[in-house]
């Protein structure tokens, strides 16, 4: 039984979020991305990732939280079985592990401007004193 994973953590605003970092392909600063007509508010556009066309989301659209510090963001390049997505956010913070035993029942709210629901979280964490919010990609996207 698996007892603990890796994380990759990032922030959307003030939002701490993880994805288990089998899902995170890369993180970068730069990517051109091409607006799509009349797409959904939290899809920035597509992207040519090393050939291969994928979207893009927004991550405050994405989880309705508004962009106060009006970051540029990073990107984080993330995969599930059936696709690969780029999605802009705030920053890029730490990998960890993280001991599955320490996880919680879901303990966030979801903005009502958001797509989301519950659902596509595993759980939450706490690490030096905040609560993280673990993305579980092949819920997510």
């Amino acid at each position: 039984m698996i007892e603990s994973c890796v994380v990759s953590s990032f922030s959307i605003d003030d939002m701490l979020l993880t994805f288990d970092i089998k899902s995170v392909l890369e993180v970068g600063y730069a990517l051109e991305v091409e607006s799509v007509p009349r797409s959904r508010s939290w899809i920035e556009g597509i992207c040519n990732l090393r050939g291969r066309i994928i979207p893009v989301l927004n991550g405050h659209r994405l989880f309705g939280i508004d962009n106060k510090k009006n970051e540029a963001g990073r990107f984080m390049i993330v995969q599930n079985r059936l696709q690969i997505v780029a999605m802009r956010v705030s920053r890029i913070n730490n990998i960890f592990p993280v001991d599955l035993k320490e996880i919680q029942n879901v303990q966030v709210s979801i903005k009502e401007r958001s797509p989301l629901n519950v659902s596509v979280f595993d759980g939450s964490l706490m690490v030096g004193g905040e609560i993280l919010h673990m993305l579980n990609s092949h819920k997510f996207f």
